[in-house]
């Protein structure tokens, strides 16, 4: 796969979870998005904070790490052993275990907590459109959790894919079923 197609699905992909995301919580009162969701019984508030835990740090350091990088979309898009790792265990097959930085808040979730999920979907189209034209498969980052651990561009956007997947898909599957 080409960096082109990869960044093409990923930013595909990621706008389809947003549309989920917002048909999700517009089905779900404030009460039935405190209520907690299996597996993780975490609220679908709590699953959004989950989500703005683990993708805000990353954007703070893929500006630099887009900067870097060589224009050639065409380049194949190297996502390396580490990234397919990462991406299978916080995939929608996987329940791995949140590290403690990634955990939701405990305290009282309000709507707005949906507000700042699709905010930071914004600011991640941003960083996407930002990458169009770039090879995705070279540039090394520092994982901003675990920092000895290097992810290319493409290992990142792949794993937002796959989590964020994993989660909407949470949030759905807690949704009232008919009448």
């Amino acid at each position: 796969m080409t960096s082109k197609e990869l960044l093409d699905s990923v930013t595909d992909r990621l706008a389809k979870l947003d549309d989920r995301a917002k048909a999700a919580f517009d089905s779900l009162t404030d009460e039935q998005a405190k209520q907690p969701v299996p597996p993780s019984n975490w609220s679908s508030f709590q699953i959004l904070d989950h989500l703005l835990k683990a993708n805000g740090p990353y954007l703070d350091v893929l500006p630099a790490a887009i900067a870097q990088a060589e224009a050639n979309e065409a380049a194949e898009a190297r996502v390396s052993w580490f990234g397919k790792f990462i991406a299978k265990a916080a995939g929608p097959l996987s329940n791995a275990p949140t590290p403690k930085p990634m955990m939701p808040d405990s305290g009282p979730m309000i709507r707005a907590k949906r507000d700042e999920y699709l905010a930071q979907n914004a600011r991640i189209r941003d960083i996407l459109n930002a990458a169009k034209g770039k090879d995705l498969g070279t540039v090394r980052m520092n994982n901003p959790f675990v920092k000895i651990l290097k992810l290319t561009l493409a290992d990142v956007f792949e794993i937002f894919a796959q989590h964020t997947e994993r989660h909407i898909g949470q949030i759905e599957a807690a949704l009232p079923k008919g009448p």
